[in-house]
């Protein structure tokens, strides 16, 4: 099944198509040889590549500067790599409402579990707080890659952002802690958006719901930027290409009734104000979060452990 030509141009380059509208056409063909022809369709783009190594093939992936032997054969690495591609902006089409790409992903991983080259993941979230009514932690029960779990995707296979009015209805908790607004740890200074986010323990881009209460927790946006970008760029990354992960994410203490809080507390002037107060005393001082690969042997190396992201959690009356 020879590819055309505008494709073979491509794949000797190691590349893929682009997204825009013209090119689907192109996705449309590779992804159909390799539903029909997977063998046949592997070879034909490998041979194209004359043996060089951009990365599409070859025995590694780098992850975090960091290669790893996946173990995966040449339709494991190729899925891997179309796949890393196509989820390249999830959140550009998501807003779009483009589901087009996203059809493609899916073909992709129907494509591995056809062939048994990855399972569906198995993650178990952790009992929602009594105080606060939000997500506690994660762990990998069984793997975690970019097949999802049932029970933590949304419908159709893929995550979502926090859906804030399901979440609201979930835990009340959360209609009250959003109305603190930003305050700069360094200095003080007030801002204008929420002070607070819903961080998602399994991260919407690998397939983590964002309408599961038991998978987001409120924290401080600054605190979820610095998690997306120490720790959940690189588990993006490593899932997208195929590979298989553990990953656990612990909620990690409470930040308590401080003096400080108490101060604050008794100088509050609305009850709306003390309320606030009252359940930020229950929220978790940091997440706690450990990701590894595993190697062609079974055995896991860790990319990080133990990284600690700290939420900080105001000890001044609320403004809202």
């Amino acid at each position: 099944m020879p590819y055309t030509d505008p494709l073979k141009r491509l794949l000797r380059k190691g590349s893929f198509p682009l997204k825009a509208d013209s090119s689907l056409p192109l996705w449309e063909e590779l992804i159909k040889s390799l539903e029909t022809q997977a063998a046949t369709a592997t070879a034909e783009a490998k041979a194209l590549q004359q043996g060089l190594d951009y990365g599409i093939f070859g025995d590694t992936v780098t992850v975090n500067g960091i290669s790893f032997n996946p173990g995966l054969d040449d339709l494991g690495m190729f899925l891997g790599a179309m796949h890393a591609e196509l989820m390249r902006d999830f959140d550009i089409y998501n807003r779009r409402g483009d589901t087009r790409i996203h059809d493609f992903a899916r073909r992709i991983r129907d494509i591995a579990i056809k062939h048994n080259i990855l399972a569906a993941s198995d993650v178990t979230l952790q009992p929602v707080s009594p105080d606060h009514g939000m997500g506690t932690g994660l762990v990998t029960t069984g793997e975690l890659n970019f097949i999802p779990d049932p029970n933590l995707c949304d419908k159709g296979g893929f995550g979502s952002q926090p859906d804030q009015k399901l979440i609201g209805i979930a835990a009340p908790q959360w209609e009250l802690l959003k109305k603190r607004r930003y305050v700069k740890q360094t200095t003080g200074a007030i801002g204008r958006a929420s002070h607070y986010v819903l961080a998602h323990l399994l991260n919407h881009q690998v397939n983590g719901s964002g309408k599961k209460v038991a998978n987001v927790v409120a924290f401080a946006s600054d605190g979820n930027k610095q998690m997306a970008k120490q720790v959940e760029g690189i588990l993006k990354e490593a899932v997208h290409r195929g590979l298989t992960v553990n990953y656990a994410v612990s909620a990690v203490g409470k930040v308590g009734m401080t003096p400080g809080r108490s101060a604050a507390l008794q100088a509050c002037s609305t009850q709306t104000q003390k309320a606030i107060i009252e359940i930020e005393q229950h929220l978790p001082e940091e997440l706690v979060i450990s990701l590894s690969v595993r190697q062609a042997d079974g055995t896991y190396v860790s990319i990080i452990s133990q990284q600690r992201i700290s939420n900080f959690v105001p000890e001044t009356v609320p403004v809202i």
